[in-house]
């Protein structure tokens, strides 16, 4: 069946520049109102799922059941985006790592609307109500490339933009790569530049068709390798034994990615199912094998993720890994159940059996990342179910584990068992009141394990004087500034006249010491405060603290001046001391 026809230029240049604004728009509000953000989320994921879909239904996006299933998928992923993003902002103490929940959403978004996009691109001509496997087959090899193509042209507009800005440069005129480099200029014109890429995929149909055809026939070379090394593998277990797999600590790992990688083999042979396969028929029966150890290490890497789990409780890695471990499996049963003989075509039941397993892992992908059945809720379900039943104890990383790794439902879930060992619902009197001394302890401590050092015990974010203020201190600190280098302890600023011409300069001392950089700032000649360098030896800001308010701390001119060539400043490093 031919491709859908594509919409005039203007379309995709409208859906690109709407798209475009969007994500502008979002790069622009920085540290805005937590619902303001989550908003954006929500927002560019409309944008870009919708207008994407838009762009690949091309002269189809006028069928209403279409447009209707786009706009249910795009409202549906806009919606989890919104919630993912509203879970992934800070606490307002300690660590949040929320960050993971939004990561697995950045990967399992794609997998989501690569496969919905491709049963709406063939909703539009379903026959007697079904869909077509042929159109199904089609559309998902097809819109690989078609993205593909998009993306190589936008990565040829970047190189061009670069050496186009690389040459005024030389010329002194930096205008242009200040421009090209602007967050407004980048979100806009990549934005149309990919929307060009996805009307020229869409139109050179017999390309794509040529690349698809390309690819399939390296499924056909690899597969037959692939299945030997399933078969090698399965067959030399009995003779090695599973504690070799179990010691490697990825197992579930490796055995997963053998049985994913086989799985797309065989679908790339398989194709649409309109004809079976050439292979002799040794080559069918050594796939026909591997089949059968698909299902063998499925079972396997089922196995050893629910050894990890009874042994060590849920966590993030484990869920993911729970979830492909029963993809594999369902999958392995179906490509099972196909092998059974009287079928017009080899695997013929394939066509059956992959569009519903296809629907289920959106279906997976959906409730893995929704406030019900999450990675992290379950996780922490998991390490306090683990407390209560006295699998771990008070001293245990775990506990820890569950206050700062496991973001908001891990904060949520040390809380309430907080609250519940102080009611005296849990637990005897003596350990009660030693787990409740170790909550109290990691709460002070916070995620990095310490306590702030300094003794005024700086909020996040602040500042304050050691000494007479030589300006306001947010005058001297800009706001960018304040939260990349104060966001976990707050700071204190110390005037010290450090080039003797009579003026002080400022030093950022952080009252906890993370990082091995040491800000220093300088008036310039408009009279604003600017960063004018930094000590890059590791430091220890306690002790300046304490040298400072003790005023120890001593001036030392540099024995040897550097050496300026052009551009180029050569520092000499003085000699560690022994």
């Amino acid at each position: 069946m031919s491709a859908a026809p594509t919409r005039s230029l203007p379309f995709y240049l409208a859906i690109g520049l709407c798209q475009g604004l969007l994500l502008w728009w979002g790069l622009t509000l920085g540290d805005s109102a937590h619902w303001l953000t989550s908003l954006a989320g929500a927002l560019i994921t409309l944008g870009l799922v919708g207008g994407l879909g838009l762009q690949l239904l091309g002269g189809h996006s006028r069928d209403r059941g279409a447009l209707a299933l786009l706009i249910g998928l795009a409202l549906l992923m806009a919606a989890i985006s919104g919630w993912v993003f509203w879970q992934t902002r800070a606490l307002g103490e300690g660590r949040s790592d929320d960050s993971r929940l939004l990561l697995s959403w950045s990967v399992g978004a794609q997998v989501l609307g690569y496969i919905a996009i491709a049963f709406i691109l063939s909703w539009p001509t379903r026959e007697q109500g079904r869909l077509r496997y042929e159109d199904l087959f089609r559309h998902a090899w097809n819109n690989v490339f078609i993205l593909l193509l998009a993306q190589f042209l936008v990565g040829l507009f970047c190189l061009l933009l670069i050496l186009w800005a690389g040459l005024f440069a030389m010329l002194g005129i930096d205008l242009f790569g200040e421009l090209f480099t602007s967050p407004g200029f980048m979100a806009i014109s990549t934005l149309l530049v990919f929307a060009v890429g996805v009307r020229m995929g869409c139109e050179s149909e017999r390309v794509i068709g040529l690349l698809r055809g390309i690819l399939l026939v390296l499924c056909r070379f690899l597969l037959p390798l692939s299945a030997l090394i399933a078969v090698l593998f399965t067959l030399a277990l009995p003779f090695t034994g599973l504690q070799a797999i179990w010691e490697t600590g990825h197992s579930t790992a490796i055995l997963l990615c053998l049985i994913f990688i086989n799985l797309l083999l065989l679908n790339g042979v398989f194709q649409d199912g309109s004809e079976t396969p050439w292979y002799p028929r040794l080559l069918r029966r050594l796939v026909e094998a591997s089949v059968l150890c698909m299902l063998v290490l499925a079972v396997l890497a089922g196995y050893s993720t629910y050894l990890r789990i009874a042994q060590y409780g849920v966590t993030p890695q484990r869920f993911y890994a729970a979830l492909l471990v029963l993809v594999a499996l369902l999958h392995s049963v179906a490509l099972l159940w196909a092998l059974r003989p009287r079928q017009p075509v080899w695997l013929g039941s394939l066509r059956r059996s992959n569009p519903p397993l296809a629907l289920l892992v959106c279906v997976l992908l959906v409730l893995a990342h929704s406030p019900w059945l999450n990675a992290l809720d379950v996780s922490a379900r998991s390490q306090v179910q683990r407390l209560l039943a006295g699998k771990i104890s008070a001293q245990d990383s775990a506990l820890a584990y569950l206050r700062h790794e496991l973001g908001r439902p891990g904060v949520q879930q040390f809380d309430g068992l907080k609250a519940r060992l102080q009611a005296g619902e849990l637990l005897e009197a003596a350990a009660r009141a030693a787990l409740l001394a170790r909550m109290d302890e990691l709460v002070e401590q916070g995620a990095y394990g310490a306590a702030a050092v300094d003794p005024q015990a700086m909020p996040a974010e602040t500042l304050d004087w050691i000494g007479p203020a030589e300006d306001e201190a947010q005058r001297v600190v800009d706001k960018q500034t304040l939260q990349d280098e104060c966001d976990h302890a707050g700071c204190l600023l110390w005037a010290v006249d450090m080039d003797a011409d009579g003026r002080n300069e400022v030093l950022l001392l952080p009252t906890e010491h993370y990082g091995s950089e040491l800000l220093f700032f300088a008036r310039n000649e408009r009279d604003e405060w600017q960063v004018a360098g930094r000590f890059e030896q590791a430091y220890s800001s306690e002790d300046l603290i304490e040298a400072a308010r003790q005023g120890s701390v001593t001036l030392v001119k540099p024995r040897y001046q550097s050496l300026q060539v052009g551009g180029a400043l050569y520092v000499p490093q003085p000699p560690e001391y022994q």
